[in-house]
């Protein structure tokens, strides 16, 4: 995770708060790298998921 750039803050402003640490928090037990771009992909995989759970 780069300490220049926030990806929390930054993709907050699209996704709600709370997915996005969710996403955050998932990726750390993983122990994935976390950037911006996969955090994003993560978040859109909760997406799906739910989406698809309807």
């Amino acid at each position: 995770m780069s300490r220049g750039n926030d990806p929390v803050k930054s993709l907050s402003a699209k996704y709600p708060r709370v997915l996005v640490i969710k996403a955050m928090m998932e990726m750390m037990k993983e122990n994935r790298e976390i950037d911006e771009d996969s955090l994003e992909r993560k978040i859109i995989s909760f997406l799906k998921e739910k989406k698809n759970a309807s």
